[in-house]
């Protein structure tokens, strides 16, 4: 599927690979709508979903060799098309998905499929994934990071805040020039918006 109003993203839109998506199980039953709540996953190896969008994001920083990896000009990390597809800003024509995907975990040293948090599992709570790209030197599964809601974000907003965004995106590029076989960060968006939960903790 293209983005429909992602212009200067045609070829980008176009080489997203979701087909391997139809050898995995969807969560069932499937839902007509696409429900981002909270809430029990039994089932499944992905669930749909879809991005939040910011009232206001701005691009902080761009890997402008992730992106050319990725076939998209430095010319084109400055439009508004590169803004909304990467700080998941999907304008309501987007035919694209995304996803979440459950997983276990080791907890006090015994593995768990379900959260101590609840009964809802374990999952990407806020990341989704976009699709697979097959770049010039690697392959890649392609995240949104901090767009929003998933089915597993429990009680939290499914943000990230800037901080620890942009040092993991300064990490994924020291590690890559190092050349390690980490993921990498495209980009790294912001916006004003705030959500303080803990009056103890500051955004």
């Amino acid at each position: 599927a293209v983005c429909c109003r992602a212009r200067a993203l045609q070829e980008f839109w176009k080489r997203l690979d979701r087909s391997w998506l139809g050898d995995l199980q969807p969560e069932r039953p499937t839902a007509d709508v696409v429900s981002t709540e909270s809430r029990p996953v039994h089932s499944g190896h992905f669930v749909p979903v879809l991005p939040e969008a910011l009232p206001g994001p701005e691009v902080v920083a761009v890997s402008e060799n992730m992106a050319a990896e990725l076939g998209i000009a430095a010319t084109e990390t400055e439009t508004s098309e590169f803004l909304e597809t990467f700080s998941g800003n999907w304008p309501p024509d987007t035919e694209a998905m995304a996803w979440a995907t459950p997983y276990g975990a080791s907890v006090n040293g015994s593995f768990s499929a379900d959260s101590p948090f609840g009964l809802w599992g374990y999952g990407d709570g806020r990341a989704m994934s976009i699709g697979h790209f097959h770049g010039t030197h690697h392959s890649w599964e392609l995240q949104l990071k901090g767009a929003g809601r998933t089915p597993f974000s429990r009680n939290f907003d499914g943000r990230a805040v800037l901080r620890s965004s942009v040092r993991e995106f300064l990490a994924s590029e020291a590690m890559h020039s190092l050349g390690g076989g980490f993921g990498k960060s495209d980009s790294v968006s912001d916006d004003n918006y705030r959500l303080c939960i803990q009056s103890w903790y500051i955004p």
